[in-house]
């Protein structure tokens, strides 16, 4: 049963940290709220996940979070990026970024794409946004953040990714190594600094 204000890993996504994939459990016992470590890259997806199966609450970042936060499902926690001080927690409903995949499968025929990339930390709620759209609406996800921009390149055509989410400065370090066009993006979404 899909729960229409619930994140989800749907059954034809897949879902790799670099070359890594990530593999889906059956039966994750609920724990309330998953505080996630943002690294090592495929702990955190597999626990991420995990946290989707059980229809947990979650947040994942770099350090942990202060005494005191939490959520409820079906909310999650994610973190500003910090560059005017220190990150700020933000407690988000899930139904607000279904509601978000939602407008983009419609408006761009996402569905119809067979893979997605994200190139950022998933503490960053750009890549965390990017992941968890592809898994939601059934694209495979890869997870390219600890790649260098030329393997990154390398994994965007080997993989045949079809939509991107990036930072302007991540798309600046591609086109200083790029020499060729990736025929099958079809869809950048840029945001952040």
């Amino acid at each position: 049963m899909v729960h229409s204000n619930m994140f989800r890993w749907h059954d034809s996504a897949s879902l790799f940290a670099g070359t890594d994939k990530v593999a889906r459990s059956t039966s994750v016992m609920p724990a309330g709220f998953r505080n996630i470590p943002a690294q090592p890259n495929l702990t955190a997806l597999t626990d991420l996940t995990n946290a989707l199966i059980a229809r947990d609450a979650f947040c994942i970042s770099d350090t942990p979070l202060p005494a005191g936060f939490a959520a409820a499902p079906p909310d999650f926690l994610t973190l500003t990026g910090g560059s005017t001080g220190s990150p700020k927690v933000i407690q988000r409903s899930q139904s607000s970024w279904i509601a978000s995949f939602e407008v983009n499968r419609a408006s761009f025929g996402m569905q119809q794409l067979r893979s997605l990339a994200v190139l950022g930390h998933l503490s960053h709620s750009l890549s965390l946004y990017g992941v968890l759209e592809g898994l939601h609406i059934g694209l495979d996800v890869h997870v390219l953040d600890h790649a260098s921009p030329r393997q990154q390149l390398s994994a965007l055509r080997d993989s045949k990714i079809g939509v991107l989410y990036a930072t302007p400065a991540q798309l600046r370090l591609l086109a200083r190594v790029s020499t060729a066009p990736l025929p099958d993006l079809e869809l950048l979404f840029c945001g952040g600094g």
